[in-house]
């Protein structure tokens, strides 16, 4: 996954900051929220393609599950 967006128009939150949270408890999730949710976005918005995003290891089931639920 290279980008995490949303071009949301409905009524309520669109979880984006949640997910940005749950991945920022993540061992990596800093950068792979910053990445995802900011620099990879902009990037596509100026033509440029988007930097590699590391892989998170998942420690147990409870966080993973979190975030599964957050993505639908």
């Amino acid at each position: 996954m290279d980008y995490l967006a949303s071009d949301y128009h409905g009524r309520g939150d669109p979880a984006l900051r949640a997910i940005a949270g749950a991945l920022a408890k993540l061992e990596g999730g800093e950068e792979a929220s910053r990445l995802l949710l900011t620099t990879n976005p902009r990037r596509l918005l100026e033509g440029e393609l988007p930097l590699e995003v590391p892989a998170l290891e998942f420690h147990g089931t409870g966080r993973w599950k979190g975030l599964k639920g957050l993505l639908g």
